[in-house]
This record gives C-alpha cells, sequence and structure tokens, in this order.
C-alpha cells in the first residue's frame, strides 16, 4: 500500500513515453508477473513496458558480440583466480545447450570477489570492452556469485600460498603431472580430509612422500641450467 501510494504521486511527473520512463522502473524487473500486473492495474501504468524493454536491449547487446567474444568472458569467468571450483562430488550442475537441447554436468565454482571487482579486472585485463549488465548476463551457469555459504572455499594465507606455489611448478615442468589447485593435492595426500588422524599427519597410509618425490624427480630436460623462478607468498606483516 505504501509502495502504491508513492508511485502515485510521482505518476504525474513521469515522461509520457514508455521507453523514458525504463530507469524509473527497472527496480521491478525481479517482481514476480503477478505482482507487475496487479500494480499496473492499480495505478494505471505499464511498469512491464519498461521492464521488457530492457531485458530486449540486454539481449541485443549479448547479440551484438560475436562468438569468439563470449568465450572470452566466459573463459574469463573460470579462471582460477576468478573463481574456484568446489570439489565435492555433488557440488555441479545440469546446463542445457540451447541449440541441441542435450544436458551436460558441470561441476559448480564459486566466484572468490564480488561481481563487480570482477568485472573491474575484466576490462583491465580484455581486450573488448562490455558493459556491467552484459558481463552479469554472460556469466556461466555453473559460476555462482560469492555468498555467506561459500566459506567451503578457503581463502587463508596458507591455502593461497600453496595454490601460487602449485602453479609455479606446474609452469617450470613439462613431464611430472602435478596438482593443478590445493583440493587436488590435499586428495592425494590425505584418505580422508575429515580424519584428525589424517590432518595431523599421523596416518600411515597416506602423508607427502610420494608426492615430494614426484617435485624432485622433475626431468632435468625441463630445466635450464641455472634456471630461476619466482613464485608469490603472502605473509603477514
Amino acid at each position: 500500500p505504501v509502495l502504491i501510494i508513492d508511485i502515485k504521486r510521482v505518476k504525474n511527473v513521469l515522461p509520457s513515453r514508455p521507453t523514458k520512463q525504463i530507469p524509473i522502473t527497472k527496480d521491478v524487473k525481479n517482481w514476480s508477473p503477478g505482482k507487475i500486473k496487479a500494480l499496473s492495474k492499480e495505478i494505471n501504468i505499464k511498469l512491464s513496458d519498461g521492464v521488457n524493454k530492457e531485458k530486449e536491449a540486454q539481449k541485443k547487446r549479448i547479440d551484438a558480440l560475436s562468438e569468439v567474444q563470449k568465450k572470452e568472458v566466459i573463459d574469463f569467468y573460470k579462471q582460477d583466480s576468478i573463481s574456484r571450483i568446489l570439489p565435492g562430488k555433488k557440488e555441479y550442475v545440469s546446463v542445457k545447450d540451447p541449440v541441441t537441447g542435450k544436458r551436460t554436468k558441470y561441476q559448480k565454482r564459486i566466484l572468490i570477489m564480488k561481481l563487480k571487482e570482477a568485472y573491474q579486472l575484466f576490462k583491465e585485463e580484455a581486450k573488448i570492452y562490455i558493459g556491467f549488465s552484459t558481463f552479469a548476463a554472460l556469466r556461466p551457469a555453473e559460476v555462482f556469485p560469492v555468498s555467506q555459504r561459500d566459506h567451503e572455499v578457503c581463502m587463508c594465507m596458507y591455502h593461497e600460498n600453496i595454490e601460487m606455489l602449485l602453479d609455479c611448478l606446474n609452469k617450470i615442468n613439462k613431464t611430472v603431472k602435478l596438482p593443478t589447485n590445493a583440493e587436488i593435492a590435499m586428495k592425494e595426500t590425505v584418505c580422508d580430509n575429515k580424519s584428525l588422524s589424517c590432518c595431523k599427519r599421523n596416518c600411515k597410509e597416506c602423508g607427502v612422500d610420494a608426492w615430494v618425490n614426484r617435485v624432485i624427480n622433475f626431468d632435468e630436460n625441463d630445466l635450464e641450467e641455472d634456471m630461476e623462478t619466482n613464485f608469490y607468498k603472502w605473509k603477514r606483516i
């Protein structure tokens, strides 16, 4: 009721053209069709017109991009520095192909930053320019915005240091297959990540020795003499 009264007050100052009403009616785009219809009838304003025109305009902006450009945005979302994959077997999403109609399962990913922060990084790195709304609309279905429940994705200093070290090791060797992230490394070095014995390294069935030996056995042909490499490391100051 309060909302209806407020909108009635501004009805007389709304532009007469529906396209000019779009900025004013944007807030209702997430309402249910029933609520929009009821409110439109009450105040005699076609709020849905502005919502639909905004959606049509966004679709035109997306359609204007080439498939290569769309792929650039999608690949950006899937970078490990932008989103992290969830390790659980049940953490997947089924995505329907709009062309073939077939469904494909993808492991869920969680953004490690807010969507607008990801957009700022995209603008700095990408060769194309798109608006924020288009960037958000192109987010893959398996990539979810960061939320309170996403503490499953550890961002502690120790975890991040392992990630950066693994990234460095994978860049300098070509023959030894190493984990690409800390989650995979953990799975390879513990029997059960919920076991206190395994996590304290008291378990005789698991450990890091086998993994360390793989690192030591790098093919010398992959390494140049006096080769140096750098990796980043977080530390408290």
